[in-house]
């Protein structure tokens, strides 16, 4: 059976929000809020042992020309949310994380070198190499939290929870325990192993 999800789609369209028409709008939302939703839908009943959305950082400190682009990475963020309650009443399974992810060395999103140079000036951000973005991951999933963003500034790497989510107003029951052999940890150090 299906043991885990990885939910990486994205789409950028830059540009002035107020010059933006809905077809550049909704190519932007839909992998990333429709993904999630068609994902999570088509797993519901799958004994899963992780649901991961990669995300970005964007959802949490907005980014000129990038309106709807932190709009479907701040709903991912939502969604993990709601999805990590979901699995703590018994109606899903899988630890759900959204990772917020910086600007990356390799693959991934690329911007010009005009923003790379203000994300460095504004906020001491540099892109993450391929390394430290798995280290990132598996030490953020670790953590438990449902969502966390991994940052690299010059010389360093660090994953942290954004600001802690009001607790729930009942307490909620304890995730079934995983029924794989393996942790889910492992799944994914041995996934991000064979990349």
């Amino acid at each position: 059976p299906l043991r885990g999800v990885v939910h990486a789609a994205g789409v950028t369209r830059d540009g002035l929000a107020a010059r933006k028409g809905r077809a550049d709008i909704d190519a932007v939302l839909a992998p990333k809020v429709t993904g999630a939703d068609l994902l999570d839908a088509a797993t519901r009943d799958d004994p899963l042992d992780f649901f991961v959305l990669f995300s970005s950082v964007v959802a949490e400190t907005g980014n000129p020309g990038q309106v709807d682009y932190a709009a479907a990475n701040a709903y991912l963020h939502a969604f993990a949310e709601h999805r990590a309650a979901l699995v703590g009443r018994g109606e899903r399974s899988g630890r759900t994380v959204a990772v917020g992810w910086p600007l990356w060395t390799d693959g991934g999103m690329t911007v010009d070198d005009a923003t790379r140079r203000l994300f460095a000036r504004n906020w001491g951000m540099v892109p993450m190499d391929t390394t430290a973005g798995l280290s990132a991951l598996v030490r953020g999933y670790a953590a438990g939290e449902p969502v966390f963003c991994a940052v690299a500034t010059a010389g360093t790497t660090t994953a942290a929870p954004p600001s802690p989510p009001a607790p729930p107003a009942t307490p909620l029951p304890p995730a079934p325990a995983p029924v794989a052999t393996e942790t889910p940890e492992g799944a994914l150090r041995a996934a991000a192993e064979d990349r």
